[in-house]
């Protein structure tokens, strides 16, 4: 089949479609945005194994039994902004397809931060800490001391996370000096300054209470990791 030919049987099925009063699905956004010019495609696929049958006005086309697919086309235009298209489609669970209309939405990431609130920022950022320290540091070293300091700069929030031998001689307070010296530099702009102001008042804390060995050696890469 040509190309043309597969176009036009494309729009025929989707314009053959019934219509009706559709249910809007709930759409979960990640904070992953297209780089600019970069494009995107994503697949969501809902069901309803069970639920409300009888609709609560008419030609509304209720969820039980229903099956939803949504292509999702997206552009990236700028930095931290790209655009998408939704294509909803939905069988009802008599088998009737429907067609809801195309959709659009703008992500800019900016404004989805200053939304989230601190605390929610917070546990994000503790979250993704603790997992790439378990995956890259957690039990790597013989004395289990291996330590990462943690920046995110859309958060502009920061985490210090410490294996098990550390663990057991600190608490969050210990640290508090260089996750100061960390985030106020963030603020003014000077990240790689605020990381080596950090990684400084780190050293001193283990320094007094791991010194350092005749027989000392490096078992973690010391290496920046941008994510």
């Amino acid at each position: 089949m040509s190309r043309n030919r597969l176009a036009a049987l494309v729009a025929v099925l989707c314009f053959s479609h019934a219509y009706g009063a559709l249910p809007d699905e709930i759409q979960v956004y990640t904070d992953d945005v297209n780089a600019p010019g970069e494009r995107g495609i994503e697949l969501h696929v809902n069901t309803t194994p069970s639920g409300r049958s009888r609709p609560d006005y008419a030609g509304e086309v209720t969820p039980y039994h229903g099956l939803r697919i949504t292509p999702e086309l997206s552009w990236g235009l700028v930095p931290d902004v790209d655009w998408g298209l939704y294509l909803p489609f939905v069988r009802s669970g008599e088998g009737t397809d429907y067609f809801a209309g195309p959709r659009f939405r703008l992500k800019w990431m900016p404004l989805r931060l200053f939304l989230t609130p601190g605390a929610t920022k917070h546990r994000r950022v503790r979250r993704r800490a603790v997992a790439i320290f378990q995956a890259a540091a957690a039990g790597r070293t013989t004395g289990k001391t291996g330590i990462l300091i943690y920046l995110s700069l859309a958060e502009r929030r920061a985490e210090i996370v410490a294996d098990e031998a550390i663990h057991k001689l600190t608490d969050d307070h210990t640290w508090g000096e260089a996750m100061h010296a960390l985030i106020e530099q963030v603020r003014e702009g000077r990240a790689a300054d605020g990381i080596v102001a950090a990684i400084e008042r780190v050293g001193a804390v283990l320094a007094e209470h791991f010194p350092r060995s005749a027989d000392d050696r490096n078992e973690i890469p010391d290496r920046l990791i941008i994510l």
